[in-house]
C-alpha cells in the first residue's frame, strides 16, 4: 500500500508556475475558501482594497464567494467592524471585498491517494475515503468510509516534525475527501480511470438520472515536420478540457483547462490534463469530477470539481487543489 508523507508546516511549499487557464478562477496553486456574505444590503466586490474604489458587482446576501488564501490582505475598519480586505473571485469575475461581513464556510478537502503530499496536510480533520464497491465494470459503485491512519513520526525536528500517515486496512481508496456533508455512503454512482488523457476528439461519458455529461478534448494537433521523429505529433496547440451537459433539451458547455502541448521524447506530451475519477460524490444527482494537470515532469496539481458549490450558470465550482512535486 501506497503511504502518504505528511508534513506538518502552514501552507504547501512547492507550487509551481503554469499557463494553465481554469474558466472560473485561479487562486495560484490552490482553490480558495468559501464565504457567505452576511451583511444584510450585500457587499461589493471592488477592484481595489479601498471604499474608494470602483464597485464590480454588489453580491447578495447569503451568497457564496470564493477567497484566496495565499493572497495578501489589506487591515481596516468599517461600520465599526474590524477586518480586511480580501481577494475574492464571485461568478467569474475577481475583486477585493471586506471580510468583515463574510463568514467562513468549512473548507472542502481532496486528496488523491496516489500523491506524494507536501505539507499542508490536516491531521485534525475528518476525512471521508472513496472506495470502490462491487465487481460489476459496467456500472461500478463506490461506497465512503470513515478514514482511518496509522501515524508515526520519522523525525522530530523541532521545526518541521515529518509524519508517516499510513491509510489502515487492506485497501486502497481513490480519494480522500473533508467538509461535505453527503446524502448517502454507498451505491454511489461513477468511474475511477488511472489518469486518463484525452486526445483532441475523444470522449468519456457519465449519466445521473438527472442529466448526461461528456468530457470531452479539443484542440489544433501539428504534424512533425522531421520525418526521424517518431512521435507524428509535435504539438497539440490550443488543447481545451470541456465538460457538456444534457439535460432533455438544454446543453451547457463548460471549459475547465486551455493549454498549449508540445511533445517530448517517448511519444507523450510536455502537460496535459488527466481525468482521475467522474461520479457523484455528494450526492445532488449532477457530476463531479477529480482531475490532475501538469507541464512538469516534475510537479502536478490535483483539483477537485464540486457539482453541488457550483455558482449560478456553472456546472461545478473547484473546491480543492493542491500542488505535488518531486524533489521540494
Amino acid at each position: 500500500m501506497k503511504r502518504i508523507i505528511v508534513i506538518l508546516i502552514a501552507s504547501i511549499l512547492c507550487f509551481f508556475q503554469n499557463d494553465i487557464q481554469a474558466q472560473q478562477y485561479d487562486c495560484e496553486g490552490e482553490a480558495g475558501n468559501l464565504y457567505v456574505v452576511n451583511a444584510r444590503s450585500g457587499l461589493s466586490l471592488r477592484d481595489a482594497p479601498s471604499l474608494l474604489s470602483n464597485k464590480i458587482l454588489a453580491v447578495p446576501f447569503g451568497k457564496e464567494i470564493t477567497v484566496c488564501t495565499n493572497a495578501p490582505a489589506v487591515p481596516e475598519t468599517i461600520e465599526g467592524k474590524d477586518g480586511r480586505w480580501v481577494r475574492a473571485y464571485y461568478r467569474g469575475k475577481t475583486g477585493w471585498m471586506f471580510n468583515g461581513f463574510l463568514e467562513a464556510e468549512s473548507p472542502i478537502q481532496v486528496i488523491h491517494t496516489d500523491t506524494w503530499l507536501n505539507g499542508g496536510y490536516p491531521l485534525d480533520k475528518e476525512f471521508l475515503a472513496l472506495y470502490a464497491s462491487g465487481d460489476n465494470p459496467f456500472d461500478p459503485e463506490f461506497e465512503l468510509e470513515e478514514a482511518r491512519f496509522h501515524l508515526d513520526t520519522l523525525d522530530s525536528d523541532e521545526n518541521d516534525p515529518y509524519i508517516d500517515a499510513q491509510l489502515a486496512g487492506p485497501r486502497q481508496p481513490i480519494f480522500l475527501i473533508s467538509g461535505i456533508n453527503p446524502t448517502k455512503t454507498t451505491g454511489i454512482n461513477g468511474r475511477k480511470y488511472d489518469s486518463k488523457f484525452l486526445f483532441p476528439g475523444e470522449t468519456v461519458y457519465f449519466g445521473t438520472d438527472k442529466a448526461s455529461y461528456y468530457v470531452y478534448a479539443k484542440g489544433n494537433v501539428l504534424m512533425n515536420k522531421n520525418p526521424d521523429e517518431s512521435d507524428p505529433f509535435s504539438m497539440i496547440r490550443n488543447y481545451e478540457l470541456h465538460v457538456k451537459q444534457v439535460k432533455g433539451d438544454q446543453i451547457k458547455d463548460e471549459l475547465l483547462y486551455r493549454m498549449d502541448l508540445p511533445s517530448w521524447f517517448g511519444n507523450g506530451y510536455e502537460g496535459g490534463v488527466f481525468v482521475e475519477w467522474l461520479g457523484d460524490v455528494d450526492g445532488d444527482g449532477q457530476l463531479d469530477l477529480l482531475l490532475s494537470t501538469t507541464n512538469h515532469e516534475g510537479c502536478w496539481e490535483v483539483s477537485f470539481f464540486l457539482s453541488s458549490k457550483a455558482e449560478s450558470g456553472h456546472l461545478f465550482r473547484q473546491v480543492s487543489k493542491y500542488a505535488d512535486c518531486e524533489g521540494c
